[in-house]
């Protein structure tokens, strides 16, 4: 790291002088380099390995062809644009390929050397850790065999969103930022050669990798949890090994996050790791503190134009490799997000609601209040958050951040600021949430005034975004001249969760989003097939997005709606299984009834924090669980089908170790429940 720490300012804003590990931006410089394009498609049916701030991503033979987002990454780099595995010079005809661990696959061939039956298999054990490790063993049968197998790589050196200019190195350039090696074969600087002989029934094997010096997290304990619906273990198993393998350790503080995403987002995202946290609490509540930690420690103290920063705001990505954002050089936090703000403030008090101890939350006190701050000075005329396009970084700072993602019911693109709908329902949340833990803190005169401030806002929402006579129902957005976008989109939906909307508008809502016109059948759309602007394959109007949906399951659970949930719970699941158990980040928004299969998005990536969380979120909604561990409360409202059982077992929260178990509408809690009030139903 080079540079000072920035701590200029008003001196309201002004701190001591943190030390390095406190303050770890870089002085903003501008790069001649070009904005993020579109990433590369990534292979088709590929697989995908990740660990440590690695990527490997192949196609399901596990080949790197070097013609798509395929390759070996590191920091945002490709080091590794082609791989082939050849046997006697030839591809071997693949068996099978399976997922065996958060960061490891298995893949098998057969061999069969011109006879009518295959005389050998070829198994491939892939991993991830430190680097790139790979296991090749042959299994004989009953022909004694000689065979040679050569792995050949090219390497690459374009960073992740500039495939398409990778200025490939010639065969025989060694791997930059890496050493091969191999044990049992011959290496040169880009092959791994084994001749091998195999007897009847016995094995012959070697092993190789790439060292790239990875830093590994340390393993974090999950919760255990299985259900009778047969689906339910492997979806919660990936979900563990894909937030396990996005797990990253930031170099500036050494603090673990989790990243958005692979090969495209092995990065600090401020909305992306929030609300992975938020949906996975059940997974392990102390991920959301180390996510809160490491964003309060790169919470915006000064202003400045080229990354919108400002004071009390956090950040919306932080490249930790070779690439900046938007020009700006590596190392540099981008702020341009008006979500992540709120965002963090929730996020801390349902820290509270699942037990984090009372000395950590006080710790992160003061981010939230200047947080808080931030939000009430990027305000439009009426008093809503609003999102103002910044020339040399995004246009549109919502989580529907594509440049088409707010259109009007004329299909015509909204150009200029405007204040989400979803946004606006982060604020209201923060300011209850910012209310709860000044209480639980003892300052009950900031609770009343917070709570005064959230009616105010309501009020003013109601007056606004609320449309009486459009079937829309509630505004998507408000323009730059505060008119209501009244276009049937999902944005809404995430307001099912707070309290920003009576019982009977959600009840509506939830109605209009489970109709045909916005249910696909493995969820709900971005944009309603019947809105003008509609595009199946259109990144944000007419995909659908898991973690969207598991953001609105949440809310249906909330408010009730029990038919709803259920019917949005058990698609999810079916997708889920559809995927192998690996939900992407989005998918098409094609019909379930025309489209038995979902519809992949070409650039989705997988795995992705978001999405990963989802599966925990479908078991936290089905329970109806609602802990207020800051007052030893837990309530449990079940949703199951009346055959249905979940079993959440040692479950880590409050200083407790609790057992809940769900059986259609009932449920028990044992373990550590002295003074522990639980409200079941």
């Amino acid at each position: 790291m080079s540079g000072a720490c920035h701590t200029s300012g008003p001196a309201k804003w002004r701190r001591p002088a943190p030390g390095p590990a406190a303050c770890p931006q870089r002085l903003p410089r501008l790069r001649v380099t070009t904005q993020h394009s579109m990433p590369a498609p990534f292979p088709e049916h590929g697989l995908s390995l990740t660990r440590a701030g690695l990527a490997l991503v192949t196609s399901s033979d596990g080949t790197i062809t070097g013609q798509d987002a395929g390759g070996l990454y590191r920091r945002d780099r490709r080091i590794v644009s082609e791989m082939r595995l050849l046997v006697d010079g030839s591809p071997p005809a693949q068996l099978s390929g399976t997922r065996t661990a958060a960061s490891a696959d298995r893949l098998t061939y057969s061999y069969w050397n011109e006879a009518p039956d295959p005389q050998a298999i070829i198994v491939r054990e892939r991993s991830l850790d430190t680097g790139y490790r790979e296991a090749i063993v042959v299994q004989g049968f009953r022909e004694p065999v000689s065979l040679q197998i050569e792995i050949r790589l090219v390497p690459g050196n374009a960073t992740v969103y500039h495939l398409d200019d990778e200025d490939r190195t010639q065969p025989g350039d060694t791997l930059a930022e890496a050493s091969l090696w191999a044990e049992g074969a011959e290496v040169t600087a880009t092959t791994v050669t084994a001749e091998l002989v195999v007897d009847p029934g016995e094995r012959a094997a070697f092993t190789w990798g790439i060292d790239l010096g990875a830093t590994m997290p340390d393993p974090r304990a999950v919760t255990s949890v299985r259900g009778s619906d047969p689906r339910l273990q492997p979806a919660l198993e990936h979900a563990a090994w894909d937030l396990e393998a996005l797990t990253v350790i930031d170099p500036n503080t050494a603090r673990p996050f989790v990243a958005a995403g692979a090969p495209h987002f092995l990065a600090v995202f401020g909305r992306d790791t929030l609300n992975a946290s938020r949906l996975a609490m059940i997974a392990n509540p102390e991920r959301s503190l180390d996510t809160l930690d490491l964003l309060a420690a790169y919470q915006g103290r000064t202003r400045h134009d080229l990354t919108l920063e400002a004071p009390g705001g956090i950040l919306h990505e932080l490249r930790i490799g070779d690439m900046g954002v938007f020009g700006l050089e590596p190392g540099t936090s981008y702020y341009g997000s008006i979500d992540s703000t709120p965002l963090f403030v929730v996020t801390l008090a349902e820290a509270l609601h699942w037990g984090a101890p009372l000395d950590r939350i006080r710790r992160l006190l003061p981010a939230a209040r200047t947080a808080m701050v931030w939000c009430r000075n990027h305000t439009d005329e009426l008093g809503f958050l609003q999102s103002v396009p910044h020339q040399t970084g995004l246009g549109n700072q919502a989580w529907k951040d594509s440049g088409d993602s707010i259109v009007r019911p004329d299909g015509t693109v909204v150009v200029g600021a405007n204040s989400p709908v979803e946004v606006q329902g982060y604020v209201h949340q923060a300011l209850l949430g910012l209310a709860e833990v000044e209480a639980a803190t003892g300052d009950l005169g900031a609770e009343a005034s917070l709570r005064r401030e959230a009616a105010a806002f309501a009020e003013r929402f109601q007056q606004h975004f609320v449309l009486a006579d459009n079937p829309a129902l509630i505004a998507m957005a408000l323009d730059s001249e505060g008119a209501p976008i009244g276009v049937r989109a999902s944005n809404a939906g995430r307001l099912l969760a707070t309290e920003l909307i009576d019982d009977d508008l959600a009840e509506r809502l939830a109605d209009r989003l489970m109709s045909g016109d916005e249910f696909s059948g493995w969820g709900i759309r971005t944009l309603a097939e019947s809105e003008t602007a509609y595009n199946p394959l259109g990144y944000h109007i007419g995909s659908v997005w898991p973690h969207d949906n598991a953001m609105i399951l949440q809310g249906l659970a909330h408010r009730g709606l029990d038919h709803h949930a259920r019917r949005l719970a058990a698609a999810l699941i079916d997708l889920a299984a559809a995927e192998h158990y690996q939900l992407p980040e989005l998918l098409g928004g094609f019909g379930r009834d025309h489209f038995p299969e979902p519809v992949p998005y070409p650039a989705s990536g997988r795995p992705q924090a978001w999405a990963a969380a989802v599966p925990y979120q479908i078991v936290t909604s089905l329970l109806g669980l609602q802990p207020a561990l800051h007052r030893d409360e837990l309530r449990l409202r079940p949703i199951l089908e009346a055959d249905q059982r979940i079993v959440v077992a040692d479950l880590q929260v409050g200083g407790r170790s609790l057992t809940i178990e769900a059986r259609g509408a009932d449920a028990t809690v044992t373990g550590d429940t002295d003074g522990l009030a639980i409200t079941i139903g």
